[in-house]
């Protein structure tokens, strides 16, 4: 009867043990998982990606300005499309009034 009552306490102190890691581990998710836990990391993330992103460019540019100015000319353009056809129409209009 002995060994069976060492057997049984053991067996609740494991049982309390992995409970205690249970409540641990469920306590870590839920301060993972709580929004402002997520939107941080998500940011973080972002961060990371955007600070990659802008040292590629940063490279690219000083490696072909060339290009760089063409592809900005070219957002220029097309950003300020309307305003730029509305000078050339009203420049040519003027031309042929006089």
């Amino acid at each position: 009867m002995r060994k069976t009552e060492l057997r049984l306490l053991r067996a609740r102190r494991r049982a309390e043990v992995a409970r205690t890691r249970l409540t641990g581990t469920m306590v870590e998710m839920q301060s993972r998982l709580r929004p402002a836990a997520l939107i941080e990391d998500a940011m973080g993330e972002l961060r990371e990606k955007a600070g990659e992103a802008s040292r590629g460019a940063l490279a690219y540019a000083r490696a072909q300005p060339v290009a760089t100015v063409g592809i900005f000319a070219a957002l220029a353009a097309y950003v300020f499309r309307d305003r730029l056809i509305d000078a050339a129409l009203s420049l040519f209009s003027r031309g042929k009034a006089t």
